[in-house]
């Protein structure tokens, strides 16, 4: 299993992580990382695309009745923990991958002792 990440116009932040299988393929408005920049995120040309700072700023003053709250940026430490998911879920498909060649290598070690 793996992570990536989908744009969803209902989402305050344009997005959602969504776990898929190891070897599905990606759709548009879907990416396994995340672009940088600004919330909430957009679909462009069918890419999952950041907003600009400008953009970010109207659209959450529109949706904070004109006050100036400013949109949060995609800090280091996310970018960061969004790297370790995607790694974590890569590691963890392949100790399920050499778990399952393991158990194939036991049967054929007992197979072959059985035989003797």
């Amino acid at each position: 299993m793996k992570y990536i990440y989908r744009y969803d116009g209902q989402s305050p932040t344009g997005m959602v992580t969504v776990e898929v299988d190891d070897d599905y393929t990606l759709k548009a408005g879907e990416a396994t990382e995340l672009p940088a920049g600004y919330t909430p995120y957009k679909l462009v040309d069918g890419k999952l695309t950041a907003s600009t700072k400008e953009e970010s700023d109207a659209f959450y003053r529109k949706q904070n009745g004109n006050s100036v709250i400013t949109a949060p940026q995609i800090t280091p430490t996310q970018q960061m923990m969004a790297v370790f998911t995607k790694q974590m879920s890569t590691l963890s498909g392949q100790v399920t991958a050499l778990e399952q060649t393991v158990a194939v290598q036991n049967k054929q070690i007992a197979a072959l002792k059985g035989g003797k």
